[in-house]
């Protein structure tokens, strides 16, 4: 007895779709469903960009204390090799002047690089050389008895290069600094003092 409600005939067919190409997804959106996509996009690109800018300017932050540090080190070098006495130094104001300068004389060649700050966006650097000032003060001294100005006789204090400009919002001062002690810093510490009589 057949009642039509059997299992083998009444099966129903079933089709598989294929994927849907790229290409007629998009066919497929509506204009609305489209403008919509394009403002998330647009508003999330708008919510990381201050993220993305602020994570780039602590990087080069970063990578400008490591030059100071690399100049620090070049510093040393020379001081070794100059019975402790400080190189005599300028700030040039062009790569044609030829005043001694930190790029000519204390790295030169590939490692000169490194007076380059990578937030350096004046060209400063393609200018004069240099992204970074000398403090000409401590020119030809005994790093024993050093004294500046600015900074006194306490190492700590004394600075002995620094950005040329304000490259560094992220920073209190907007500059980095080496220390005649060698360390680099964001912190701009320094004393004025008299010399000793």
């Amino acid at each position: 007895m057949n009642t039509g409600r059997g299992t083998g005939n009444a099966r129903r067919k079933t089709r598989v779709q294929p994927a849907q190409s790229p290409e007629a997804f998009l066919r497929s959106m509506t204009l609305v469903e489209l403008l919509f996509a394009l403002g998330m996009v647009a508003l999330l690109g708008a919510l990381l960009y201050p993220a993305l800018r602020r994570s780039r300017r602590m990087a080069d932050t970063a990578a400008c204390l490591s030059n100071l540090h690399q100049i620090g080190i070049a510093v040393q070098a020379y001081l070794n090799d100059s019975n402790g006495l400080m190189p005599s130094l300028q700030n040039r104001d062009s790569v044609t002047n030829a005043a001694p300068a930190m790029d000519t004389i204390l790295l030169t060649g590939t490692a000169a690089r490194v007076f380059r700050c990578p937030a350096d966006r004046n060209q400063i650097f393609e200018m004069t050389g240099s992204s970074y000032f000398w403090n000409f003060t401590v020119n030809d001294q005994d790093i024993g008895r050093l004294f500046s100005i600015v900074g006194g006789s306490d190492p700590t204090y004394i600075p002995l290069v620094s950005d040329k400009e304000g490259f560094h919002p992220d920073a209190q001062n907007r500059i980095n600094i080496l220390y005649t002690d060698g360390r680099a810093s964001k912190e701009l510490r320094f004393s004025t003092s008299l010399p000793p009589p």
